[in-house]
């Protein structure tokens, strides 16, 4: 796994205590407590005051690891926890709070030939605590059920990471991608607050990384439920090689002239081939952007059109505007991501 520097620094980063709490399930060093480089671990913790009189915990935080094989893995832990304030000057055996927690999670991790292509992991979770004097309890009890999912990964190529984050009200999520030396952080965000889905993107250079993931369901010490019912949040991530295509071709145009499904980063160009049907189109208008790059009339079935200087570092949006012999118009586009970040 990769070293402390990186996980000091996340830690650094997470103003969020149940956060904190359970960045304590990451990885330090090659003696991870999470073993295996691909792996889920589901957890709850109970927080007491400090200060003041002695309280005492009856029960068990849980705490659960399981290796991702196969590409996927499941678990799902619960926690029933009861404090009591024991302290031997002012005892008060009134003073007691009842922790209830559970947490189910799944993460995926696809590889290709040795190098990512996507990665996730989802769930949800539960906690309450009920104080029987409430706001006069001296134990200030807080708890939180918390996921996280590491995988350590390669890239082969140089491209793009697309981060999505998908969480509901009242639950805390960290996101972060390390390189191998555990020094350089390419891609870190921290949030808690209102109800948010969130797409952002990172170039990696080829190599090793490590990719943490872990969302947390929290209680105040009053007993509140930060959040009502039963949140559902969703992390994950997908790689597309630079040039590539980010999705398929729009349009009834792509039946005539088929896109290619990477530009090219070397010559920064783009190659269309003219399909069997193309013997139906009577000329064609190519853009890249907005930007005209080619034009054709009457094309033949086999032959191409290159569209030169293409953007490096910007999306490259590449539309084909046809005009059909029959009468009538057909249009197509298809976007590819950045050669460069």
């Amino acid at each position: 796994m990769l070293g402390s520097t990186r996980h000091q620094r996340v830690l650094a980063l997470s103003a969020c205590g149940a956060l904190v709490s359970a960045l304590a399930l990451l990885p330090v060093g090659q003696a991870s407590a999470l073993g295996p480089p691909d792996a889920l671990s589901v957890g709850g913790n109970v927080d007491f005051s400090s200060s003041g009189p002695t309280c005492t915990e009856v029960g068990t935080e849980p705490s659960d690891t399981v290796p991702i094989v196969g590409g996927g893995a499941s678990d799902s832990v619960s926690m029933d926890v009861t404090v009591t304030n024991t302290d031997a000057v002012t005892p008060d055996p009134g003073d007691h709070t009842h922790v209830t927690g559970s947490i189910t999670a799944a993460a995926r991790v696809k590889k290709h030939n040795g190098s990512m292509t996507s990665f996730s992991v989802s769930g949800t979770g539960r906690v309450t605590s009920v104080s029987a004097e409430g706001s006069a309890s001296q134990c200030n009890v807080s708890a939180q059920m918390e996921a996280v999912m590491t995988t350590v990964f390669t890239e082969a190529k140089p491209g793009w990471v697309y981060v999505t984050r998908a969480q509901p009200k009242g639950t805390a999520t960290l996101m972060a991608i390390a390189d191998s030396t555990g020094s350089t952080v390419p891609y870190e965000d921290l949030f808690s607050g209102p109800k948010s889905k969130n797409t952002e993107r990172v170039f990696l250079k080829p190599g090793t990384y490590e990719a943490i993931n872990l969302f947390v369901v929290s209680t105040s010490g009053t007993g509140l439920l930060l959040k009502a019912g039963t949140p559902s949040t969703s992390l994950s991530g997908a790689f597309h090689a630079a040039g590539s295509a980010l999705g398929g071709t729009k349009g009834a145009a792509g039946r005539y002239v088929k896109f290619p499904a990477s530009i090219s980063c070397s010559q920064h160009s783009a190659k269309l081939t003219w399909t069997g049907h193309a013997g139906q189109v009577a000329a064609g208008s190519f853009s890249v952007n907005g930007q005209k790059k080619a034009s054709a009339r009457n094309p033949q079935a086999g032959r191409s059109v290159v569209l030169h200087h293409l953007g490096k570092t910007a999306d490259n949006k590449i539309t084909a505007n046809l005009t059909l012999k029959g009468g009538g118009h057909a249009t197509a586009s298809r976007v590819y991501v950045p050669c460069k970040g």
